[in-house]
């Protein structure tokens, strides 16, 4: 079969074009376009210089896109894990704030109920210990509610550092999962591309 000139020029101008169109374009989906449109233009050109059917260039394409997408995909649920760790730390550290909130107002609520009798004459205390007994409870009480609220106030923080992690892993989520829909296309594409080529080429080959 003889190469058809005339249609091999037409697709040489057209390469050109698009080379010179990749060089000026900045978005990077433009460039992804015009890349697959000049791929195409470049095996149509192959077959009719070699009167065969190269698909070589799409199926290298086809698995680089496949790789991508196990990639995407291992990144997205990583991020789905990170996410379900990150919640179930965030759910238990609010359930100890809330323990440590019911535990500052027990604590709060204590009063001092010595009776000032000597537990073992039943003779009453002397005011001056009695006082130092005062001080010593009204002490020990404050430092635990210092305690609890140091506690209460360390877990807080962790939620809040975890929800926000959180969020910052559910955008690199979003941002995979749409990267996974993007390249599921571009398989697909590739993938009726290819067979299209070859029953093409075959239906031409039949013909000649």
């Amino acid at each position: 079969v003889g190469i058809d000139e005339n249609q091999k020029a037409v697709i040489e101008k057209k390469i050109e074009e698009l080379q010179g169109k990749i060089i000026s374009i900045k978005n990077g989906a433009g460039v992804i376009d015009t890349n697959r449109e000049l791929l195409e233009l470049k095996l149509k050109r192959a077959m009719l210089e070699n009167d065969k059917c190269d698909v070589s260039a799409l199926e290298t394409e086809l698995h680089s896109a496949k790789s991508r997408l196990t990639t995407a995909t291992l990144a997205m649920n990583n991020c789905s894990r990170q996410i379900d760790n990150l919640k179930t730390y965030i759910a238990e550290c609010e359930k100890n704030v809330a323990k440590f909130r019911e535990k500052w107002h027990e604590v709060n609520e204590r009063q001092y109920t010595d009776n000032g009798i000597c537990p073992t004459c039943g003779q009453p205390l002397p005011d001056e210990m009695i006082e130092t007994a005062k001080i010593k409870f009204n002490t020990s009480k404050v430092a635990e509610l210092e305690e609890i609220t140091k506690q209460g106030k360390r877990e807080k923080e962790n939620a809040e550092k975890s929800q926000q992690l959180c969020f910052e892993v559910q955008e690199q989520f979003k941002i995979a999962e749409n990267e996974t829909d993007i390249i599921r296309k571009e398989i697909y594409s590739l993938t009726a591309e290819i067979e299209q080529t070859n029953a093409d080429f075959e239906e031409k080959r039949k013909a000649t």
